[in-house]
C-alpha cells in the first residue's frame, strides 16, 4: 500500500516502523530521492522527537563528489540546522558499483554505532517503490530463490526504508515544490550496470506490451515477503537453531542443521544468510551443508561479493565482506592513527599497579614500538604464563573466527617480538613500573 505523504499520515506510517523518540542517521547522496526524504523527516522532527543526522559518503568515484559533498553539508547548516558527517573513501574512479555500496555501509554503520546505544539509533535510507520493482525483477532474472523476490523489506534490524511504498515521481515532485536542487549520479544511468539497465532499457520496453507489470510485481513482492517472514520467524524461535546476531555476523547451531535432512537445512541457510543481508541461492547453501557434514571447524565458503559462510566453534556463521585498507605496520606515538580497519590511540599516562593479560588496552614504557598485521609463525610469551604460545592459538581460543584474524593488530617490539595481541593476550616483556610515566595504548575496530 502506497504510504501517503501528508503530514498525518506520515507521522502515523513512521510511528509504525518505530521512528519515535530515535537517533536518526539519514543517508544522504545528494540525489533527489535522498533529498526528499531528509526534507521529509526534518519537517517532522519536532512531532517525532527524532534527532536527525545525515551521512554522506564521498566515494571518490566521480570528480565531482567533493563538490556534491560540500553542497550536502552547505544544504544541512544553512537549511535543516543538521550536524552532516562526511566521509571521504577515495575508492578511485574504477571502482565498482558493489564495491561502492559494501564502503559506504560499512562506514554509515560505524557512524550509527558512534552516536548512542543501537536500541536509539537507526539508519534511514531512501529506497523507495520502483527501486523494490526494479530489485524484484533483477532477482527474478538472477534466477533467485522465493525469498529473495520478497525485494527489500521496510525495516530489517536498525534499517529502515521510510518511503519504500512510494513511487520515485512522488519524492522527486516533493524535491520541486521544496526549491531542493539535486545532484544528479551518472552512474544511475549508465547501463553497463545492471539495475541501470533494468530501469533505463528492460522496464520501459515491458511496460510498453504490459502496463500492469509494476503492479504484478508489486503482489509477486508482497506474496514472497510472506513466505520470508515466515522463515525468519522459524530462525528466531527455533530451540534447536539458537540463533544468534553478534561479532558482525549470524550463525546457527551447526548440530541442529546436522540433523535435518538436506532440504530443510538448505533452506535454514539461505533464511540465515538473507537475515545477514545477502541472497544465497540452493547450490550454494547446499554446499554450506556439506561443510557442516564434513566438521570442517574454521573452513569457510565465499557466497559471492566478499560475503563468506564459516564453521567455527560449532556454530555456521554468515558474515559480511570486509571493506578496507590493507593493515600496514604502522609506529606507535602518542595521538590518533588508523591501521588498516583498526583504530590505535596512544596517550601518555601514569602506569597502574597491574596490567591485565586480556583487554582492549595496555599499557608501555615509552619507545620504539610497531603494531602490524598478525603472522604466521608469531610466538608470545604470556604476562603470568609459562613459556612462548603460537599467537594463532591465542586468537583461537579468544574464539577470534577465521576471517577476523587477517590483519589482526600486533604490537611488537624494536626487535619484532610480539608484546602484545590487541584484546587477546599481553606479553611479560616491556612492563612499565607503577607510577612511572608510560603510554596506554587501546586498539579498537574503527
Amino acid at each position: 500500500m502506497q504510504v501517503m505523504l501528508d503530514r498525518e499520515p506520515w507521522c502515523a506510517h513512521l510511528t509504525t516502523l518505530g521512528l519515535v523518540e530515535k537517533t536518526v542517521v539519514v543517508a544522504v547522496s545528494g540525489g533527489p530521492d535522498s533529498l526528499a526524504l531528509l526534507d521529509l523527516l526534518a519537517d517532522v522532527r519536532e512531532r517525532q522527537r527524532l534527532v536527525l543526522h545525515v551521512g554522506h559518503a564521498d566515494h571518490g568515484i566521480h570528480p565531482a563528489s567533493a563538490t556534491v559533498a560540500q553542497t550536502v553539508q552547505e544544504l544541512c547548516r544553512t537549511r535543516y540546522d543538521l550536524p552532516c558527517h562526511v566521509e571521504r573513501l577515495h575508492l578511485g574512479e574504477h571502482a565498482s558499483e558493489t564495491i561502492a555500496r559494501h564502503a559506504r555501509y560499512r562506514w554509515l554503520w560505524q557512524l550509527v554505532d558512534t552516536l548512542g546505544p543501537k536500541d536509539d539509533v537507526v539508519l534511514v535510507t531512501a529506497h523507495h517503490r520502483d527501486d523494490q520493482i526494479e530489485t524484484i525483477l533483477m532477482r527474478a532474472l538472477e534466477g533467485t530463490g522465493v525469498a529473495g523476490l520478497a525485494g527489500m523489506a521496510e525495516r530489517r534490524g536498525r534499517l529502515i526504508r521510510p518511503v519504500l511504498s512510494v513511487p520515485q515521481k512522488v519524492l522527486r515532485s516533493r524535491v520541486a515544490q521544496r526549491g531542493l536542487k539535486p545532484w544528479f549520479d551518472p552512474a544511475n544511468v549508465a547501463t553497463r550496470n545492471l539495475r541501470s539497465w533494468i530501469r533505463q532499457e528492460v522496464l520501459p520496453a515491458v511496460r510498453a506490451r504490459y502496463p500492469d507489470v509494476d503492479r504484478g510485481l508489486q503482489r509477486l513482492g508482497e506474496a514472497a515477503a510472506r513466505d520470508r517472514q515466515a522463515w525468519n520467524t522459524l530462525l528466531e524461535e527455533s530451540v534447536d537453531l539458537e540463533y544468534r546476531d553478534d561479532d558482525g555476523a549470524v550463525s546457527v547451531a551447526a548440530g541442529a542443521l546436522k540433523r535435518y535432512d538436506s532440504v530443510l537445512s538448505s533452506s535454514v541457510i539461505s533464511a540465515l544468510a538473507r537475515r545477514a543481508g545477502v541472497v544465497v541461492g540452493f547450490r550454494r547453501a547446499t554446499a554450506v551443508i556439506a561443510m557442516v557434514k564434513r566438521a570442517q571447524s574454521g573452513r569457510r565458503i565465499e557466497l559471492g561479493e566478499g560475503w563468506v559462510a564459516e564453521l567455527s566453534f560449532g556454530r555456521v556463521a554468515i558474515r559480511a565482506p570486509m571493506v578496507s585498507a590493507p593493515c600496514e605496520p604502522c609506529t606507535v606515538t602518542p595521538g590518533d592513527a588508523s591501521v588498516g580497519p583498526w583504530r590505535l590511540r596512544c596517550e601518555v599516562g601514569t602506569a597502574p599497579t597491574e596490567i591485565p593479560r586480556a583487554g582492549n588496552s595496555t599499557w608501555v614504557p615509552p619507545g620504539p614500538l610497531v603494531v602490524r598485521p598478525w603472522k604466521p609463525g608469531d610466538r608470545i610469551r604470556p604476562l603470568k604464563g609459562v613459556g612462548e604460545r603460537p599467537v594463532a592459538r591465542c586468537l583461537q581460543e579468544a574464539r577470534i573466527p577465521v576471517s577476523a584474524r587477517t590483519g589482526w593488530p600486533v604490537v611488537v617490539d624494536g626487535c619484532g617480538r610480539p608484546l602484545w595481541v590487541a584484546g587477546v593476550c599481553r606479553g611479560s616483556q616491556l612492563i612499565p613500573a607503577p607510577g612511572t610515566e608510560a603510554w596506554h595504548i587501546n586498539v579498537g575496530f574503527s
